[in-house]
């Protein structure tokens, strides 16, 4: 197996396997899209502000980060830093109104 032991493949096997035992407890408890998008509305106002934020996050660090810090230098990091604060914001707002009326969204 080349360079990766046994230990090695035992663990990597393992993870898969839970992850996949997982997702199949995930899938049979999504009966309908809302469950799916917004998890039948049982997340609180926090957890729905730090799932946005961890989308808009995520994207935008990948790809404007390493824009800005190769035009900027160093202080591209602020921009991710930023964005975290106006996200944070945004999303506990945004949160609650969503939580009030009938709106779906992945993210």
């Amino acid at each position: 197996m080349g360079n990766v032991r046994v230990v090695d493949a035992i663990i990597i096997v393992v993870y898969f396997a839970v992850m996949a035992v997982m997702g199949i407890i995930a899938y049979r408890r999504n009966k309908t899209s809302e469950d799916f998008f917004v998890a039948g509305k049982s997340m609180g106002t926090f957890s729905l502000a730090a799932m946005w934020l961890s989308s808009w996050i995520g994207g935008s660090s990948i790809v404007g980060t390493s824009t800005a810090a190769y035009n900027l230098g160093v202080t591209g990091g602020w921009y991710v830093t930023i964005l975290a604060v106006g996200c944070a914001g945004f999303g506990r707002t945004v949160s609650k109104v969503t939580k009030s009326k009938t709106l779906l969204t992945p993210a």
